[in-house]
């Protein structure tokens, strides 16, 4: 069963130009993002101590790029083991599932194109159900990792 208003596919879009709403986490997310650019494309990754995150933690992943289709998730956030399919911290994007790691590479990889925010709407096949994500992907620069990272949010929509 479909939930009222919510999505039927899974989608990736550029910032201003998705089509559906985000929640408001996500977009208060954002606009930390936007602060933290100070006039540069993308902020440091050493910019955001772990009070700037607070509010997100559990919600949030840091991914390394390793080259422009690898990832490694460099931290994972407790409430994305169902998002990711399992506990992912120190995994590469290749070792989730496959459903699961095919759409979240296509959006980090939409991410590294666009060089600034991507929000997208992803959905997790959990045995019989289907469950709806609503989630921004945003590029960091980093001293430690020369390729960069990608800092991303992830709030669940519900079950269809």
């Amino acid at each position: 069963m479909r939930m009222r208003g919510m999505v039927e596919q899974q989608e990736i879009h550029r910032l201003g130009t998705q089509t559906h709403a985000i929640p408001p986490q996500l977009q208060e997310l954002i606009t930390h993002w936007l602060r933290k650019c100070e006039g540069r494309a993308a902020p440091l990754r050493e910019d955001f101590g772990h009070r700037d995150l607070r509010p997100w933690w559990g919600h949030l992943a840091i991914f390394g790029v390793l080259d422009d289709s690898d990832f490694v998730v460099r931290l994972a956030g407790t409430n994305l083991i169902r998002r990711f399919g399992r506990e992912a911290t120190n995994l590469r994007v290749g070792e989730l599932a496959l459903d699961i790691g095919r759409h979240l590479r296509d959006v980090l990889k939409a991410t590294l194109k666009a060089g600034g925010p991507v929000i997208a709407t992803s959905a997790v096949q959990l045995g019989r159900s289907t469950h709806w994500h609503s989630e921004v992907a945003m590029p960091l620069a980093s001293l430690e990792m020369p390729r960069g990272m990608i800092l991303f949010g992830s709030y669940p929509l519900g079950e269809g």
